[in-house]
């Protein structure tokens, strides 16, 4: 790089003993006098490139103390950069920024400096800039380092391009192995592997990189767990390493083997060998890095607490745990019994560690309160984490990881409410759900809300990001549509990465409406639940379920659920073998389906009462999400008379939710009051796809209630678009798709429910009438991934949605008898509940059609408001009343003119 990086090489070796220390007190502006009158000479002589040269000089020689000195640089500059030179010197200025920043720990403020550094860079290219070593490469770590892996591939690829531009392979297989990296933290080992192996093609033998890739080669074999592989792998590291640990810029990579090989000594049950390992590695970074690296100094700590709790010293452990945060968190006081501030916490995922740890070690000491206390607040730290995200993807890894730590939190809620009675820790426990289910769901709502403008940040930024937008969506189209296409998908790469920064420099004013919203306390969420409903919250963890009764009062009671090891696996068998594969199952053996569908009641409410006179809302959890509970059968007594079963939708009135904080915000939205709108596609343009007959339903429907209509070729795309901006209720009659990404079916084009991303979206009611738009893959801790998901997540107040396929002249009825019972009924919930009461008794005489898989499929998930529709047939009344009126006062007045006209004469 050009003058300021010459000097760091040598100043973090000769005055590191004072460098990076992390103090309370805010950094220094103020400069000796010496350099004062220095700097007023060199601005006197208009030497830009020396004046900030000196700066940096300055700010090299205690970075943190002088770190606030250094970011202010740019608006200290009394005029802008002219020459090359003064512009290559700005450059390294902006790149120190990052660095500094990432070395005190600061992570998110890195970040936005190396951004800032690399927009400098490419609005104007400098030959003699090192930006890859000093931008590109740090930038897409700090990115992997927040797990956010989609921005992090990003700047990865641009960096590759760069370097194989340049024909350098060392840089080449450097990158290659941070891509590997990222691959292994999405779940990908194939393409880790592959990463690895090309990269170690362009590494020459026993180079410090080739000692570095069989590090990373070894971590993707720990994640596979095979432990004796990995620990050869990364001892051939660890001896190519430690021949290069003369050079300074080599000695961070031997550490990060030596924690390698400790992770790999930990996870193979031998912890005197992970010990030894991490202390090595301890005394290494505290010989070369004695002030710095302290984010890597905090992962270490995590390690050394991990091997305490292994061998049962648990005192230990607490005290690595408690070094972490102090590492992490410059000014925090550490105390045993209380955690930090959820103010003091920001995104960085070795908290959320030190968090867990700490709580596990406060537990096995046997001070539970104050564990439960460290594992909220390390949930906390997780939802903060997240917001730093820009991908979905990234953060439904994210949730993985959050609810591991959540059953650990809520079997010890648990345990203490259970021994105490105490309506704190059930309060708790609730809370703990909450942070751990839908909560990508509820952040995606919330900033598409949020997305479709940005509020008061003016007209060239909201036409800047709608264009983004608007590219992004025909990217995605594109790419659907020609496969693995590599030149569209890097496109949609960078115009993504452009809307996350835009979005990203507007943050607070976009986050600012809804930050309260993301994280309500549990008595705000049970004030919310109307007086006659009870809300029964699931969660399904890993090896105990439990369920939550709670009303507006507060919580009732929480149940253990029994059978909790097989019963997630028989749920899925439950469905797949009664209903995913049509009605003959059931048909052929209603004795069998029906003893079955007594034992998943059993297990889930075993010994439950049902009140009269109060209605469900249901937030199910994991394979709950796929029941059918009005069809389950609370009793073990089989008649043959179908009708007479005894149904659960007999006892009660059940609606569902994704979360209460979902639900919450779905209840208190002010929603569209344009009407209906329907759209129904038999066949489209291509004819690609089977004949669907819903032109019943489209007269039927159209019939009955008042609203706008498209059938087949009037159903296109761009009126598609233009009526979901202002429905009240959007009927959707066509065929649809759940992989590879939620789709809908329209007359000319293919509408994915991604497009909604950037659509004004707020209908009170989705109904779609389609099969299986409830059906889909079970992400973890998010529900099912499904066309009613995608929906709700866009902004739909409710959606009734279908489990599973069903013949389409019942699904015909009964969205018609639903429509009928909407005019009457106070919400949705209700008029399901109804339409299912009339269609069974309108076939009573038909014992089959009582069988569940006909009538129990729909299922609907939302608010409990009112929703009107006008009637067609109201409509075609009061049309009928104006022709009359109209006729008798034109007839009168041609009586009374016929009068005038004879006495006139």
């Amino acid at each position: 790089m050009h003058y300021g990086w010459r000097t760091i090489i040598v100043v973090l070796t000769a005055v590191a003993s004072c460098c990076f220390t992390i103090q309370a007190r805010a950094d220094s502006l103020s400069l000796p006098p010496a350099l004062q009158q220095k700097l007023q000479q060199l601005q006197q002589q208009d030497l830009l490139e020396e004046w900030i040269n000196a700066q940096l000089d300055y700010v090299d020689e205690n970075p943190a103390q002088r770190l606030t000195l250094l970011m202010h640089l740019p608006q200290k500059a009394w005029r802008n950069y002219h020459t090359y030179r003064e512009r290559l010197t700005w450059f390294d200025m902006l790149a120190l920024q990052g660095y500094y920043q990432l070395q005190t720990g600061n992570i998110l403020s890195s970040i936005s400096a190396y951004e800032n550094a690399l927009h400098f860079y490419e609005s104007y290219p400098l030959p003699d800039a090192q930006v890859i070593e000093y931008v590109l490469k740090p930038l897409g770590n700090n990115y992997t380092r927040l797990a956010d892996y989609g921005l992090a591939l990003h700047i990865h690829r641009k960096t590759l391009a760069l370097a194989q531009k340049m024909g350098d392979r060392i840089q080449v297989a450097s990158v290659l192995g941070n891509m590997a990296v990222c691959a292994r933290w999405q779940g990908d080992s194939v393409m880790a592997v592959a990463y690895c192996r090309e990269a170690m093609a362009q590494a020459g033998k026993g180079t410090a990189i080739a000692g570095l890739l069989l590090n990373t080669y070894a971590d993707i074999l720990t994640e596979q767990q095979q432990y004796d592989s990995a620990a050869w792998y990364c001892k051939r590291a660890l001896d190519i390493l430690q021949l290069h640990k003369g050079d300074e810029q080599h000695v961070y990579w031997y550490g990060s083997a030596l924690q390698q090989m400790a992770t790999i000594a930990l996870y193979s049950k031998q912890p005197a060998r992970a010990q030894a390992y991490v202390q090595q590695a301890i005394a290494l970074y505290q010989q070369y890095y004695p002030a710095s690296r302290q984010r890597e100094k905090a992962k270490l700590q995590v390690l050394a607490g991990n091997v305490y709790l292994q061998t049962g010293h648990a005192d230990a452990a607490m005290a690595c745990f408690t070094q972490s945060l102090s590492l992490l968190l410059p000014g925090w006081q550490s105390h045993l019994q209380q955690p930090p501030a959820g103010d003091r916490l920001y995104g960085e995922n070795t908290i959320g560690d030190a968090l867990e740890g700490g709580a596990k070690s406060l537990q096995a000491l046997g001070k539970k309160e104050d564990a439960l206390q460290w594992f909220m607040v390390s949930l906390q730290a997780q939802h903060i984490l997240r917001q730093e995200f820009f991908y979905t993807a990234s953060k439904l890894r994210e949730i993985a990881v959050t609810r591991s730590r959540a059953d650990a939190a809520v079997a010890l809620a648990y345990s203490l409410w259970e021994a105490t009675g105490n309506r704190v820790y059930a309060n708790q426990l609730l809370q703990i759900t909450e942070l751990s289910k839908a909560q990508v769901l509820l952040e995606e709502r919330l900033s598409r809300k949020a997305g479709t403008s940005l509020l008061a940040t003016g007209d060239s930024v909201q036409r800047k990001q709608r264009q983004l937008q608007q590219a992004i969506t025909y990217y995605r189209h594109e790419l659907l549509a020609s496969g693995n296409n590599a030149n569209m998908q890097k496109l949609l790469e960078q115009t993504e990465y452009q809307l996350a920064l835009l979005q990203k420099e507007h943050r607070e004013t976009i986050q600012q409406t809804d930050a309260l919203q993301q994280q309500l306390p549990v008595t705000t969420l049970l004030a919310a639940i109307p007086q006659n409903v009870v809300a029964l919250v699931f969660y399904e963890g890993a090896n105990q379920h439990y369920l939550i009764e709670a009303t507006t009062t507060g919580i009732g009671a929480i149940h253990r659920v029994s059978n909790q090891v097989l019963l997630s696996d028989s749920i899925v068998q439950f469905m797949q073998h009664w209903f995913a594969r049509g009605p003959g199952a059931m048909f052929n053996a209603p004795e069998t389906f029906y003893h079955h569908c007594a034992f998943i009641y059993q297990a889930v409410f075993a010994n439950y009462t049902w009140k009269k006179g109060l209605r469900y809302l249901l937030v199910a959890d994991g394979a709950f999400n796929y029941l059918p509970f009005d069809a389950l059968v609370t009793a073990d007594r089989f008649s043959n008379n179908y009708s007479q079963w005894p149904y659960l939708y007999k006892q009660a009135v059940i609606s569902k939710a994704y979360s209460l904080q979902t639900w919450y915000s779905q209840q208190n939205m002010v929603y569209h009051q344009g009407g209906l709108s329907g759209f129904f596609v038999g066949i489209n343009q291509q004819q690609s796809r089977v004949m669907l007959d819903n032109r019943k339903e489209y007269d039927m429907l159209s019939n009955e209630v008042k609203g706008r209509y498209f059938l087949d070729s009037l159903a296109t795309y761009p009126t598609f678009v233009n009526e979901i901006a202002k429905a009240a209720v959007l009927h959707v009659s066509m065929h649809t798709s759940a992989q590879p990404e939620p789709m809908l079916q329209l007359y000319d084009a293919p509408f994915f429910l991604s497009d909604l991303q950037f659509t004004r979206f707020n209908p009170a009611i989705v109904v779609l009438s389609a099969c299986g738009t409830a059906e889909g893959v079970l992400l973890k801790g998010e529900g099912v991934n499904s066309l009613e998901r995608g929906f709700i997540a866009a902004g739909a107040g409710g959606v009734l949605g279908s489990l599973w396929n069903v013949n389409d002249n019942t699904a015909v009825e009964l969205s018609a008898l639903f429509y009928k019972q909407l005019a009457r009924q106070p919400d949705a919930a209700m008029a399901l509940y109804a339409a299912r009461k009339e269609w069974l008794l309108l076939h009573n005489d038909n014992a089959v059609l009582q069988l569940p898989y006909y009538w129990a499929t729909f299922e609907y998930s939302g608010h409990l408001q009112p929703v009107r529709l006008q009637s067609a047939w109201l409509w075609y009344y009061v049309l009928a009343c104006v022709a009359v009126v109209t006729g008798v006062l034109s007839a009168t007045g041609y009586v009374f003119y016929k009068k005038r006209k004879a006495m006139s004469v």
